[in-house]
């Protein structure tokens, strides 16, 4: 019976190893890869020159710029996994 709860405890114990090397191998790959912060670049600069179109009365290239900023460009980069 003693031999039973030391070799449950052990699984326990190498189960919860386990998880916890698990744990720290997916907190050590990154959430975004280098084609999101690009993707992202891109939206920002959609962003700035909508809002300078919208300055300066653009009322057709501002709406434009801005809402492929916000609707395609920076959800593309959202999306997009690190592995790609």
């Amino acid at each position: 019976m003693a031999k039973k709860k030391k070799s449950e405890s052990q699984e326990e114990k190498q189960s919860e190893q386990q998880i916890l090397k698990e744990k720290e191998i997916a907190e050590d790959k990154p959430i975004f890869g280098n084609i999101s912060f690009i993707f992202f670049g891109i939206g920002l600069l959609l962003l700035i020159a909508g809002y300078i179109a919208l300055g300066y009365g653009s009322i057709t290239l501002a709406p434009i710029l801005l809402i492929g900023a916000y609707c395609v460009v920076i959800p593309i980069a959202l999306l997009i996994k690190s592995g790609e």
